[in-house]
């Protein structure tokens, strides 16, 4: 057997093994998908799926389901992460990428890719130790395990997705671009923000809609810090929804599902599907920025 053909073998079985795995991945999603909606069958054989999404009465001892209350409290917190969060995020991305020496900017990107490693848990007892006694104090409240609270940590638990992929999107951007603007008497923070941004809105977009589904399907550290309530949270005025408790749709699933049986236990995996959902919007979204960008 010559090079040639050894490299073509070799190439064929690197295809095989990579179409096995990508075919195992899409089968575990199938899998996870197929259960989670049989599992939510029995549900809608009591329970009407309209009535599920628009009521806000959760009370399964009296056959009551309805999640609006948890997908409000999911939507307030997740959009409030985002406001927080992406600003810092694009800000350290253009200070990493754009301003700050190379060795300084490398560990500036380090020190903000270990939050990608610290558990959900440990934000959450931060957030339960500093962060509620801080919301309660500051706005003068019985408690500060509050939506704003859940907020403040997912703003910081969303920003190394954002820091790091804004900052890739930044830094791909060839450098022509940046001489050709300054060339034609732009200053740097003029390049920054006319020039490259726009250019890598595509990446950069990316990046804050990745961080929206990591605030969408956080759990335990909302746990920890929201105060749990499945009320419906007040929306006028909307600052109160903020000051008030909430329950998400992942921390009611996980705070129920251990004792759940029956329609129950049904509801729960109907609100997991609502969830799949949601998630599944935001990832088809984002194949339509990078198919526009293409």
């Amino acid at each position: 057997m010559n090079s040639i053909e050894y490299k073509k073998r070799l190439d064929s079985v690197f295809k095989k093994i990579v179409f096995f795995f990508t075919f195992i991945s899409v089968l575990a999603l199938a899998a996870i998908l197929i259960f989670t909606l049989i599992k939510a069958l029995p549900l809608f054989k009591e329970v009407d799926i309209i009535s599920f999404i628009t009521s806000d009465v959760w009370a399964p001892t009296s056959g009551q389901y309805g999640i609006l209350s948890f997908i409000v409290a999911s939507v307030l917190t997740t959009i409030a992460a985002v406001i927080i969060g992406i600003p810092v995020g694009l800000y350290t991305a253009i200070f990493i990428s754009e301003i700050a020496p190379k060795k300084i900017g490398n560990v500036v990107l380090s020190a903000v890719e270990i939050l990608a490693a610290i558990p959900s848990v440990v934000y959450g007892f931060f957030g339960l130790t500093l962060v509620v006694p801080l919301v309660q104090e500051v706005f003068g409240l019985r408690s500060g395990s509050t939506l704003l609270t859940a907020s403040i940590i997912l703003a910081l638990m969303i920003l190394p997705t954002v820091v790091s992929l804004s900052t890739s999107a930044l830094k791909s951007v060839p450098k022509t671009i940046d001489e050709g603007s300054l060339a034609l008497g732009a200053t740097k923070i003029q390049t920054i923000f006319k020039v490259k941004i726009p250019y890598a809105k595509s990446g950069i977009l990316t990046s804050f809609l990745l961080g929206l589904g990591r605030a969408l399907g956080e759990t335990m550290a909302v746990i920890l810090v929201a105060g749990n309530s499945n009320a419906m949270p007040i929306l006028n005025p909307l600052y109160e929804a903020f000051l008030s408790g909430g329950r998400t749709l992942t921390g009611n699933i996980v705070m129920e599902l251990a004792y759940a049986s029956g329609t129950h236990e049904a509801a729960l995996f109907a609100t997991g599907v609502v969830l799949f959902i949601f998630v599944s919007i935001i990832n088809i979204f984002i194949l339509f920025v990078k198919k526009r960008e293409v």
